[in-house]
């Protein structure tokens, strides 16, 4: 009975400082109330309090240092990394689910990106590509590269969002990703650098159809990729 009473005063102390935050327009990096003043404000034990507060930095939404008050967290990928690499881990996502969720979300920004676009985006976007020309013999190289470029078009859609869980669920194919990029023959590299061209070529071009089109022969060869049997390999 305790231990009920004691989850349900910490779910009602979340909420509080939740509803607090979101009153006070709080965002990242400013201070929330201390636990010391959580006690005052509620009147609940410090034990009851600690713990609440304790589960907010689980979950990444607050930063706690010693003597010093709680801090809103910048949105970061780790909690939901964890979340992902477990369920993965227990056979709740499968490599085809990731792939799936990754392409939507990368759709969805690769057209946002080429319309907020601006002259030094597409800059930097073209010298990734190059980058990606260059190190098309270095399977590590390539690979980092071709990291990079989606990461730019993420970051360059200006959506926190796409941002956020392109970062976490990305994570999820690292291992993969490696594997398979080792094993890449220069047929298989010049058709992924064909492809990036042309949604480089896109962007230049101001044109979201076409980055999309582009996108999606990226995607479809990307699964193909990791999910190619392995004695199709031999």
């Amino acid at each position: 009975m305790e231990t009920n009473t004691s989850s349900t005063l910490t779910v009602r102390i979340e909420r509080h400082l939740l509803d607090t935050i979101k009153t006070a327009n709080l965002t990242s990096g400013m201070p929330i109330p201390s636990e010391i003043q959580t006690v005052k404000d509620l009147q609940i034990s410090r034990g009851v309090v600690r713990e609440a507060y304790r589960s907010l930095e689980s979950l990444g939404l607050i930063e706690i240092k010693s003597g010093k008050r709680p801090v809103i967290k910048d949105p970061d990928p780790a909690s939901l990394i964890k979340f992902l690499d477990f369920h993965r881990d227990i056979g709740h996502f499968s490599i085809d689910a990731i792939l799936e969720a990754v392409r939507g979300i990368e759709l969805s920004a690769v057209q946002l990106a080429v319309q907020r676009a601006d002259d030094d985006n597409r800059k930097t976007l073209n010298n990734i590509y190059l980058e990606l020309e260059k190190n098309a013999d270095k399977s590590f190289a390539f690979l980092s590269e071709l990291k990079n470029f989606h990461e730019t078009v993420i970051l360059i859609s200006a959506n926190p969002i796409y941002r956020l869980f392109f970062s976490a669920l990305y994570s999820q194919l690292n291992a993969n990703l490696t594997e398979a990029f080792l094993s890449l023959s220069k047929k298989e590299k010049k058709k992924l650098l064909k492809m990036h061209k042309n949604i480089v070529s896109a962007f230049n071009n101001k044109k979201s159809a076409d980055s999309a089109y582009a996108f999606i022969e990226y995607a479809d060869a990307l699964k193909e990729i990791l999910l190619k049997p392995k004695h199709a390999e031999e």
